[in-house]
């Protein structure tokens, strides 16, 4: 049994946006219409998250678990909006702009399950463990809910110490795959004509455009039983650290 805190931060682009505005009740089943003019340049997802893990080994090198947890924090969204294809040239000569760049902030409160495998292989103080896993992270707003694959290969020295302990240091790397359809809806203090509030329904496609980057980490077995491990991951799509305390009975 395991508990794991994780501090992630994460580079996210969007696409194919499509959106639809309306009264709460008028806006449910209205179809969507594509908004070419609207740019979504770039995310920033950064939140933390609690972990309670489970695994079991089922050989001496095949290692299976599964994880429940909480994440918190946000995303900045980075909007451009084009109008120049659609007003009349005149309109949009200098000094006149028909572009503008917009910031939004949406916050993050998802349950997320991950399930996954590792396979490992030691030859006497070295060892090399592959792992693979899927996360689904489940919105407790109204929001699609994502999945995720995430694989990694670690390879590093096992050091034996004092008191039947143990120090394992390592290195590798690490894959994630994010590629997926977001639908949501969002309401504001923006009101129609007759005083109504609108609310905006979108679809747009996400995904990771960095999937790979470097990681290094170490284990400490102690007292049989306990192991503390600490890990960062870090690349051009960003950054991930991790801080875990084990108990394997």
């Amino acid at each position: 049994m395991s508990v794991l805190l994780v501090g992630n931060h994460q580079k996210l682009d969007a696409g194919d946006l499509a959106v639809a505005i309306g009264t709460p009740a008028g806006v449910a089943g209205r179809t969507l219409t594509p908004v070419p003019f609207v740019t979504t340049d770039q995310i920033k997802a950064h939140n933390h998250v609690v972990e309670f893990k489970a695994d079991v080994w089922l050989f001496p090198y095949l290692n299976l678990f599964a994880s429940i947890g909480r994440a918190n924090g946000g995303m900045d969204i980075a909007v451009n909006v084009d109008l120049t294809g659609l007003l009349p040239p005149v309109l949009c000569r200098p000094p006149a702009d028909c572009s503008r760049d917009l910031r939004f902030h949406a916050e993050i409160d998802n349950t997320t399950l991950t399930f996954g495998g590792m396979a490992s292989y030691g030859a006497d103080d070295w060892f090399a463990a592959l792992l693979a896993s899927r996360t689904l992270s489940m919105s407790s707003r109204d929001r699609s809910d994502i999945t995720s694959t995430d694989a990694g290969l670690r390879v590093g020295p096992r050091l034996k110490l004092p008191s039947d302990s143990r120090l394992a240091l390592y290195g590798g790397v690490n894959y994630v795959d994010l590629d997926t359809t977001v639908e949501g809806s969002l309401s504001g203090e923006v009101r129609d004509p007759a005083g109504a509030p609108l609310t905006l329904r979108y679809r747009t496609s996400l995904h990771n455009p960095w999937k790979w980057s470097g990681l290094v980490g170490a284990n400490f077995e102690f007292a049989r039983r306990w192991n503390l491990q600490a890990e960062q991951v870090f690349g051009k799509g960003g950054d991930r650290t991790v801080v875990s305390a084990s108990v394997r009975f």
